[in-house]
């Protein structure tokens, strides 16, 4: 199963993106959690926002699922996103 991670700009970051970006990387270590790119396919691409603003592009960018994460109380929306992910990984193997 695979995440993808999309980043904002960080103009007005209020949280350290890459550390919780490294929190579920070292979480989930059972899942392929990688900057996510055009042209492949995600089963949950993780867009980590600084702010409200919700400004990164995720156009061209293919999920089953997309998670928005813009402030640090919705970190753990992210978590149950790849807990379930992670299940889902486990019944097929």
């Amino acid at each position: 199963m695979t995440a993808g991670i999309k980043y904002c700009g960080g103009c007005n970051p209020r949280y350290d993106r890459g550390a919780a970006a490294r929190q579920f990387q070292t979480q989930f270590p059972e899942l392929s959690c990688s900057p996510a790119r055009t042209g492949e396919h995600y089963d949950l691409l993780l867009v980590l926002c600084g702010c409200t603003a919700r400004c990164a592009d995720i156009a061209g960018l293919e999920a089953s699922k997309v998670c928005w994460v813009c402030r640090q109380e919705e970190i753990p929306t992210a978590v149950e996103a790849l807990e379930a992910l992670a299940r889902h990984s486990n019944r097929k193997e």
